[in-house]
């Protein structure tokens, strides 16, 4: 389950240089769901 209701922007130069881990395609898939619906966003 991924719960987006509180969404916070980061500056871009305040991320580390190197990733710590990747999503696989279902969880980036959910992960999309659920921010288009917390933005209400239909498609």
């Amino acid at each position: 389950m991924i719960n987006c209701d509180t969404i916070v922007t980061v500056p871009k130069n305040q991320l580390a240089e190197s990733s710590v881990g990747q999503l696989d395609a279902p969880t980036t898939i959910q992960l999309d769901k659920a921010l288009r619906y917390a933005q209400g966003i239909r498609w």
